[in-house]
């Protein structure tokens, strides 16, 4: 997979030779315009979700922390173990349940815990 383009807001923290490390190896910057963050509305909803589910339930002290809450949470929780609305509200890391129908037990739904329990997601038990 090849990144072809960088789509950025007008931040100031962007200025001086970010944009040149991007252009050097053919990679094409595009600015959104200011003060019109829909035009990125993907980028923005993530954010939105990172800061609330995950980054304001903790205090980062150090950048290694900060790395691992990250991972966590997006390499494990929103990547795999959320349901999503695109895939009929399935999970992409997790086999398709049995039909359980009207008849299962509570022992049949295990809960998995993500950062300390800040993260849950509930999943069938798998067949030993």
């Amino acid at each position: 997979m090849t990144i072809e383009q960088l789509i950025r807001d007008n931040d100031t923290k962007f200025r001086g030779g970010f944009d040149t490390v991007f252009t050097s190896v053919d990679i094409e910057v595009v600015l959104s315009a200011v003060g019109v963050p829909e035009m990125n509305g993907y980028a923005e909803s993530f954010v939105k979700t990172i800061k609330a589910e995950c980054l304001d339930h903790f205090t980062a002290f150090s950048h290694e922390h900060l790395m691992h809450l990250l991972h966590e949470y997006v390499e494990g929780h929103y990547n795999v173990d959320r349901p999503h609305r695109g895939i009929d509200n399935r999970t992409i890391g997790l086999p398709e349940p049995d039909e359980h129908g009207a008849d299962f037990a509570q022992d049949d739904v295990v809960c998995d815990h993500r950062l300390g329990g800040v993260l849950k997601s509930y999943r069938w038990k798998t067949a030993a």
